[in-house]
């Protein structure tokens, strides 16, 4: 997505649709392959993309106009610093050129570990509050 274009859009299905068609079939792969990892998590849109909660925050995705990106917390990318050695990496990203096709089974693996690290940090959290009472 250029980022001097200013696009309003409110849902998922919108960002998709204000792609170029190229960039659609990506991003409604990554879609799907978290959708599928975690059926539960809530959809929304968060620093204008596409984003996905469970218990906090897993992932962001977006396309850029030689690239598409996946964006993660900063621990998680030093969790998985072996497995995306090979891929162009910013802080909290991992970009892809629009050439190489979606890592899928990685990307299952980290989704799935934010996932379950943001559960088991939530359900700490209550079962500390419950002591507490």
């Amino acid at each position: 997505m250029e980022r001097n274009k200013i696009n309003t859009f409110t849902n998922v299905d919108e960002y998709i649709a204000l792609q170029a068609e190229q960039a659609q079939l990506v991003l409604t792969h990554i879609r799907h392959v978290i959708k599928q990892t975690i059926p539960d998590a809530e959809e929304v849109i968060s620093y204008q993309m596409p984003a996905y909660k469970y218990f906090g925050m897993v992932v962001f995705f977006a396309a850029f106009k030689n690239h598409y990106s996946l964006f993660f917390g900063p621990p998680v990318l030093v969790a998985f610093k072996s497995k995306i050695k090979g891929f162009d990496q910013t802080k909290s990203a991992i970009k892809f050129p629009f050439s190489t096709p979606l890592p899928e089974a990685l990307v299952k693996e980290m989704v799935k570990y934010v996932a379950q690290e943001n559960k088991q940090k939530a359900l700490a959290k209550k079962a500390a509050k419950s002591k507490k009472k």
